[in-house]
C-alpha cells in the first residue's frame, strides 16, 4: 500500500466513525448531539466529578473556544452545568446534571456498538498490532 494513503484513511475513519455515532445518537432520541459531545460526556462519566474546561479540552484534543461551544450546547440541552471556581473565577468546572447522568446507558451502548463495528473483522492480534502502530504514528507528532 502507498504510504501516502495512511493519513487519508485515518481522516476517513474519523469522519465515518463520527457519522456512525451521530446516527446512533439520533436513533436514541439525542438529536443535536455530536461525536464530540459524546467524548465530553464520556470523560465526565469516567471521572464522576466536575472537570475543569482546560482538562476537557486536553482530553478531547480541542482548543478552549471549541470546547466551550460544545459544553455550552450540553448546558443548553440540560445535560451539564458550568460553575466558576471559588478561588479563581476565570476557571470553569463542568459537571453532569441528572439528565446527563440519565443518558449514560445510551452512551455506553453507543460506545460498545462503535467498538464492535470498528473491530468486526479483526483478530485479537491484529487489534493489538493496529493499536501499537497507531500509538507509534501518534508519537511522531509531538
Amino acid at each position: 500500500m502507498n504510504k501516502d494513503y495512511i493519513i487519508y484513511y485515518i481522516t476517513r475513519i474519523r469522519k465515518k466513525s463520527g457519522l456512525f455515532i451521530e446516527n446512533l445518537l439520533k436513533a436514541k432520541g439525542l438529536d443535536g448531539l455530536c461525536a464530540s459531545h459524546e467524548t465530553i460526556l464520556s470523560a465526565l462519566y469516567a471521572e464522576d466529578r466536575p472537570l475543569a474546561m482546560k482538562d476537557i479540552s486536553n482530553r478531547i484534543s480541542r482548543n478552549k473556544s471549541t470546547t466551550s461551544q460544545l459544553v455550552d450546547k450540553l448546558v443548553k440541552f440540560g445535560y451539564a452545568e458550568k460553575i466558576h471556581c471559588k478561588n479563581d473565577r476565570r476557571v470553569n468546572y463542568v459537571f453532569l446534571t441528572q439528565n446527563g447522568k440519565d443518558i449514560q446507558a445510551n452512551f455506553q451502548t453507543i460506545s460498545a456498538e462503535l467498538i464492535e463495528t470498528a473491530y468486526e473483522n479483526f483478530s485479537t492480534e491484529e487489534i493489538e498490532e493496529l493499536l501499537r502502530l497507531l500509538k507509534k504514528l501518534s508519537n511522531n507528532f509531538k
